[in-house]
């Protein structure tokens, strides 16, 4: 199978896509399907901001890096759980839909309702396969065939499973390091795919880091100064 097959068979197999809001705003609906409130396959769809999940797993990425602005471990933890709950309470529906826990009924959760600025949505796979009017020719054709998408389901479970291991239990530097690093492979490996989408939203793209501090819960740092110590 070839590098577009693999990625078309990708792309239908998840089940929520990231897509340039702006392109479902120039999708104006069947007179049927208008309504005093939507005229637009975007108003119709209200779909849910994809710049805030992405932009929550670059932060909670780079947060990982602790030490760095003089925070511990510890704190870095309960600011990426902060972050991750205030965006993830915005997507019940979208967790519920990929079996995850949804976060919106957390006594902590907040809905905001300041107007953002955004590009992506997030938007069903299905809802792509809707058949619209190509305004040059006049033929009708699948939505997912005309505007560009990318998968979203492995950001929605990264930022989930980022969320997770925050409530892991930790009491020790050592232990808070050791989430901090799953936190950043989990977000790294999820972030990879968009970094397009990142750069569009003027966000830094990721590399997915190969250097890990902890194997199978040994801290290798730790074991290197032990050898180091005992043949001096």
């Amino acid at each position: 199978m070839n590098h577009m097959a693999t990625d078309k068979a990708r792309q239908t197999r998840a089940r929520f896509q990231f897509v340039f809001g702006s392109d479902l705003d120039c999708v104006e609906l069947d007179e049927d399907e208008r309504t005093p409130d939507a005229s637009t396959l975007l108003e119709l769809l209200s779909p849910p901001l994809g710049d805030p999940l992405l932009a929550t797993l670059r932060k909670s990425l780079a947060m990982t890096y602790a030490g760095a602005d003089l925070r511990s471990s510890e704190e870095c933890l309960r600011n990426i759980r902060a972050i991750a709950i205030t965006t993830l309470g915005e997507l019940g529906d979208q967790l519920e839909k990929l079996r995850l826990a949804r976060i919106d009924a957390d006594p902590s959760f907040q809905r905001g309702h300041s107007a953002q600025v955004f590009k992506y949505v997030i938007v069903a796979t299905g809802d792509l396969r809707r058949r619209v009017t190509v305004a040059e020719s006049g033929r009708r054709a699948a939505l997912r065939d005309l505007i560009a998408s990318t998968p979203a389901d492995a950001a929605l479970r990264a930022l989930r499973q980022v969320l997770s291991l925050t409530f892991e239990e930790a009491t020790t530097p050592a232990q808070h390091d050791r989430l901090l690093e799953e936190i950043r492979f989990v977000a790294a490996k999820a972030l990879a795919p968009c970094n397009e989408l990142l750069e569009a939203i003027e966000i830094e793209p990721v590399v997915v880091p190969t250097l890990r501090r902890f194997v199978d819960g040994v801290d290798t740092f730790a074991e290197v100064e032990k050898a180091e110590s005992s043949s001096e």
